[in-house]
């Protein structure tokens, strides 16, 4: 399976939430409340590799498999274009990163394979480079990235904090076990996200997450 025919693959099994997402995401289980199941996870997570290796990602053992190969290709024309090797170590080869790039995975409609390549870019940047990275689920309207790969019931995230800095941005920030991965929700937004997202609050807490000095990328 190429790279495109596993987007086509993952668009129809993903499930279309826009029309009430402003008010109600998938986090708001009441069901899930009523069976005592816990809505947030605390400390470090376990990744199922089996389960995403199964929806078509790259894990450990399927690093050699085409659609890595083929996000190996947009990593190297990416690291191309940011130089990022080439500042990424000083002189006692400890990693810097004070330069700690941002990356962008966008696309002009829904269904079109967002959350599949930035779930997979993640994974390939941490499992096959090494890196440090934090995934950010910045889709307020259509929240997927922890349900996707397998914790559906985190409710605060990039909302909360761009809404009142004074949230606690460590404690929502999932991590994970097996490889140096984390991911940030998207929350559960409860009016209008495109100003939040197009003003200063996303600049200023972009800010606060590189002066973390904890994530390559």
């Amino acid at each position: 399976m190429d790279l495109g025919e596993a987007l086509m693959l993952f668009s129809k099994t993903k499930a279309k939430r826009r029309t009430s997402a402003y008010v109600h995401t998938p986090w708001s289980d009441l069901g899930a409340k009523i069976r005592g199941e816990r809505l947030e996870d605390e400390g470090a997570l376990k990744l199922d590799f089996d389960r995403l290796a199964k929806l078509g990602f790259i894990t450990p053992s399927t690093i050699d498999r085409d659609v890595a190969r083929d996000f190996s290709m947009v990593k190297r024309r990416l690291f191309r274009r940011l130089a990022y090797f080439q500042r990424q170590h000083d002189a006692s080869d400890h990693r810097d990163r004070s330069h700690c790039p941002i990356v962008l995975v966008t696309s002009g409609n829904p269904g079109e394979g967002k959350t599949f390549s930035s779930i997979n870019f993640a994974l390939s940047l941490a499992i096959e480079e090494q890196l440090s990275v934090l995934l950010i689920d910045s889709d307020l309207a259509n929240p997927s990235v922890p349900r996707v790969i397998g914790f559906p019931y985190r409710k605060r995230g990039l909302f909360e904090c761009l809404i009142n800095p004074a949230n606690a941005l460590d404690e929502m920030i999932m991590r994970f076990e097996q490889i140096s991965l984390s991911v940030l929700p998207a929350g559960e937004a409860t009016s209008s996200p495109s100003s939040l997202l197009a003003g200063k609050a996303l600049a200023r807490l972009l800010g606060k997450l590189t002066a973390f000095d904890r994530y390559d990328i």
